[in-house]
């Protein structure tokens, strides 16, 4: 009797068995997407699928009738998970819509290649960035450490849709182990509040240099410039973004041998001062730094976390080279607690602004003015105003 059921259940189960095999092994995003490096002539759309693909994007300001896809070395990029396609020659200040066209890759041999269905998906928009005078606000995080809970509380607190991108001022990833770290840390939320149609601003920390995925975080958050500093424009405003390193001596004996940041430092230091004599920085109205760590003109106070081996790096190797090319503004994260210091445009001070770990700001630029709102899970709300000079 038990083998007649069990002959009568085979067939069945079998057919279960396939059909779930074949849904999971259905094509589709896993991750995002999500933008990155969004500048007035461009902007870089990333996601990851569940299987090897072609992975396109189809854009335009109305029909999405323009194709956008990753090449290289004549090769365009197939049969991969994780996708990266930079968008350009786009105009400035406008409206794009744009969506993912997920192709199957039924054969890739070397002279046979087949692609079967294509999967695309929901319609989003962006906006590229303008170099015209504009009122506009941004959104800054600091220290997440992988805390999606505290991160969603804090998103709460402010408005992103009114935001132009959003500031993940370092170790918004702790001590990276994986990539499923990452996406359930803070990027799967992301995506589900904002970054589909604005994208967020990813600044190295000392703890996202920690971890054996450490290595590998470029590819989440790519840039084109091959670093994770570089520069970007937007409504009157220079922005500068750099990568602190971490926070002690590269000979510690937690870095086993295989920290190099005091040279990374320097390497920007020379940089940061032919960026700052340029065009760009010299004919914005104003002039703002992101820097995890926070470089101090004179160091002080003494004593606590100023006293760590990167800060004062910094404020020796940095803070002259922002004095001397007229900063604004510079926002840091690294201290777990609030502070600021209103600096002296006359004396040529830059206002530093160190957001705690428990606290979330809105930054808004207008003509007169750079306006400061500081919402906070625990110690309640501040202002701050820089000045035009």
């Amino acid at each position: 009797m038990k083998a007649v059921f069990a002959s009568i259940l085979a067939p069945v189960m079998a057919l279960s068995t396939a059909a779930l095999v074949s849904q999971e092994a259905k094509l589709q995003v896993a991750h995002g997407p999500y933008l990155q490096e969004l500048t007035q002539d461009g902007v870089t759309v990333v996601w990851t699928t569940n299987r090897p693909c072609l992975g396109r994007v189809e854009y335009g300001t109305d029909a999405m009738s323009q194709m956008a896809q990753s090449e290289r070395h004549g090769l365009i990029d197939a049969n991969i998970t994780h996708h990266a396609v930079r968008i350009t020659g786009l105009k400035p200040g406008q409206k794009y819509q744009y969506r993912l066209a997920n192709t199957e890759v039924a054969k890739l041999e070397a002279f046979r290649t087949e692609l079967g269905e294509t999967f695309k998906g929901d319609a989003y928009s962006f906006t590229t960035l303008s170099p015209a005078p504009l009122e506009f606000s941004f959104i800054v995080t600091q220290d997440i450490h992988s805390q999606a809970e505290k991160y969603a509380s804090l998103l709460d607190k402010v408005n992103v849709g009114d935001a132009t991108f959003v500031v993940l001022n370092g170790d918004t990833d702790n001590n990276p182990i994986n990539e499923a770290q990452v996406y359930s840390g803070h990027l799967d939320l992301s995506v589900k509040r904002f970054a589909k149609e604005k994208p967020f601003v990813f600044v190295s920390g000392n703890h996202d240099t920690r971890g054996p995925f450490a290595r590998k975080l470029f590819d989440i958050y790519p840039h084109s410039s091959g670093q994770f500093y570089y520069s970007f424009t937007h409504g009157g405003v220079y922005f500068m973004v750099l990568s602190a390193g971490e926070d002690k001596p590269d000979d510690h004996q937690e870095y086993g041998g295989l920290a190099a940041f005091d040279k990374y430092r320097a390497e920007q230091a020379k940089w940061i001062e032919q960026e700052l004599q340029g065009a760009a920085a010299k004919s914005a109205a104003y002039r703002v730094v992101f820097t995890h760590i926070p470089a101090y003109i004179a160091f002080e106070p003494a004593g606590g976390r100023a006293t760590l081996h990167s800060t004062a790096m910094l404020s020796k190797l940095w803070a002259p080279l922002f004095v001397k090319g007229k900063v604004d503004l510079v926002i840091s994260g690294h201290n777990h607690r609030h502070e600021w210091r209103q600096g002296d445009a006359e004396k040529g001070a830059y206002a530093l602004l160190v957001g705690s770990n428990q606290e979330i700001e809105t930054v808004k630029v207008t003509p007169k003015a750079i306006e400061i709102e500081v919402k906070s899970l625990a110690d309640g709300d501040k202002k701050y105003s820089v000045q035009k000079r």
